[in-house]
């Protein structure tokens, strides 16, 4: 059983490498996408693709949990 901390925490892991760098750059140290982008030599839009990307992975690992758990409440 996880606290909501690390339950985030564990989504945030299950990232790919690289967007998980650049959502933590944007959520835990606060930096703006111009200063990601410029930090990590790509470009505004591929850091805010990457924070958007990063979200629609949050919802889907959720979901699946979500599903797993219903369907281990069935058996």
């Amino acid at each position: 059983a996880y606290n909501l901390g690390e339950y985030i925490d564990h989504l945030i892991e299950e990232l790919p490498e690289r967007r998980r760098v650049i959502f933590n750059l944007s959520r835990k140290e606060h930096k703006s996408y111009k200063e990601i982008a410029f930090q990590l030599n790509i470009s505004e839009k591929t850091v805010e693709n990457q924070i958007s990307e990063a979200y629609e992975d949050f919802y889907k690992m959720t979901v699946l949990s979500a599903m797993e758990t219903s369907y281990d409440l069935e058996e």
